[in-house]
């Protein structure tokens, strides 16, 4: 093993071919190319290994390359492998290990014309900057296919951005990071091939632990585990294309300040809706989020799988700003702080098909100028603020159908509706109980329906019912048993 750089080449022109280059050295860098400006030089190999101490294995900057190696080493430099400009096919058909380096494991930036392949195991282990760093590789190609697996200290894990095509195949691929991102995609395309993750481990203070934002999935995005503790947002979708789908699988934990968080076009995601997938957000500010949701699906254990959102602060499923976009949400909600569901000046459509238990103070489900399709069709268990609050701008339709569907309101009114949004209870359960708060409000012309009997309410100090210029369904609104 020598001392210093291996093989430097500073601004050459020309045509250099290796048929194996063999590089051993310590405290320098590898394999180094350094011109100032394209100038018509290229490198080649049809085969080789690279092995670096305490330097950085291979420095490409700019250059045409067609280079094939067997494997690449390097330890505590700046760089494992740095791919800058450079124009032409790339591949290591063996091992990549890179470890304790203080800059990016592997870095393809700024590149418009290169194909790089990694066909054997790429280990990144212990690096104080990010694992996999791709950025600015618009007409660019990377693929991983023989495994990847990245540790950092303070590093993203694995972020690919501005331009490019990327794939990730094989298995046992797994990203876990410290104080930092685990994974982000912004502005790339995923190849047909998809990109495929068994497991990511990411505890960021501040920013998004998992995101993909304005991606083109001409493949699928495949996630076999989280584990997220992040104080912003866990996982952030939005503007996704392209026919490929977004699947999170396996054992899914997310303990955050916003538990997933979607925007503009979605297509179709789907989170812990396989057998045997789980998914935990626990005191998150926010669990789900719709905000400026344009269209797509995002199904949440709502076929197979099981799902629970734990005591959310300010709101288990939150709507915003919405003009499209479906919900469907199968799992059971313990809302302890914040509301069950907040909709706002939104279109989306949401499904709860699960238990609900809620004792939050507030109102457990809010709409406000609320427009979509709301079906809830778990029971529903609720003692503390309001249970049911629709404003006179709310224009959609808002059905409960479990079997219970319970709201102990204290001093606070159990149920009312002001606008025109048609509110249904089906099947038998409703049961209404307030000291000092109304029972049954509506007003202002909404078509009510209470299917069945069995439907008691019971009100101490306040109206126990009060309908004022609404439009009965055929069947009325039959209560039973008022107690006023």
């Amino acid at each position: 093993r020598i001392t210093g750089d291996g093989l430097s080449l500073i601004n050459v022109t020309g045509t250099l071919n290796f048929s194996d280059l063999n590089i051993a050295n310590n405290g320098g860098t590898g394999l180094i190319v350094a011109n100032s400006k394209v100038n018509n030089f290229t490198l080649g190999t049809t085969g080789g290994a690279i092995d670096t101490t305490n330097g950085t294995a291979i420095n490409l900057d700019p250059l045409s390359i067609n280079m094939v190696l067997n494997s690449v080493s390097a330890t505590g430099g700046a760089y494992g492998i740095l791919l800058d400009q450079v124009l032409g096919n790339f591949t290591v058909t063996g091992a990549v290990n890179v470890s304790g380096v203080t800059g990016a494991g592997i870095s393809v930036r700024d590149n418009s014309a290169l194909g790089v392949l990694f066909q054997g195991a790429v280990a990144i282990n212990n690096t104080a900057g990010a694992g996999v760093l791709l950025t600015n590789n618009a007409g660019a190609t990377v693929d991983f296919t023989g495994g990847l697996g990245i540790v950092t200290t303070t590093g993203t894990g694995f972020a690919s951005t501005g331009g490019g095509t990327i794939s990730v195949t094989g298995s046992g691929n797994t990203i876990t990071t410290g104080n930092a991102a685990g994974f982000i995609l912004s502005g790339i395309t995923v190849a047909a091939g998809g990109v495929t993750f068994d497991q990511i481990t990411a505890a960021p203070t501040m920013g998004t632990a998992v995101g993909a934002v304005s991606v083109n999935l001409a493949g699928s995005l495949n996630i076999g585990g989280l584990n997220l503790d992040a104080a912003n947002n866990a996982v952030v979708f939005s503007n996704l294309a392209g026919a490929g789908s977004v699947n999170l699988t396996g054992t899914l934990d997310i303990d955050s300040g916003v538990g997933f968080s979607f925007s503009g076009a979605l297509g179709t995601i789907n989170i812990a809706n396989t057998a045997g997938s789980s998914l935990t957000i626990d005191g998150a500010q926010q669990a789900i989020r719709f905000l400026n949701v344009t269209g797509g699906t995002v199904n949440v254990a709502s076929s197979a799988g099981s799902a629970a959102i734990n005591g959310s602060v300010n709101s288990a499923i939150d709507l915003s700003g919405d003009t499209g976009g479906t919900l469907n949400y199968g799992g059971t909600i313990n809302a302890a702080q914040g509301s069950v569901l907040n909709a706002a000046n939104s279109l989306a459509n949401v499904t709860l098909a699960g238990a609900i238990t809620s004792t939050t103070a507030g109102a457990a489900f809010n709409f406000a100028n609320a427009d979509g399709n709301y079906t809830i069709s778990g029971n529903v268990g609720h003692t503390g603020g309001a249970g049911v609050a629709i404003d006179a701008a709310s224009a959609g339709g808002i059905t409960f159908s479990g079997a219970s569907k319970t709201f102990s309101t204290g001093n606070n009114a159990a149920i009312t509706t002001a606008g025109p949004a048609p509110l249904s209870f089906s099947r038998r359960g409703l049961r209404l109980t307030t000291i000092t708060g109304t029972g049954f409000a509506a007003s202002g012309g909404p078509p009510v329906l209470v299917h069945r009997a069995s439907n008691p309410l019971a009100s101490r100090n306040a109206p126990a019912l009060s309908l004022h210029g609404v439009a009965l369904a055929p069947a009325g609104v039959p209560f039973p048993h008022i107690t006023p």
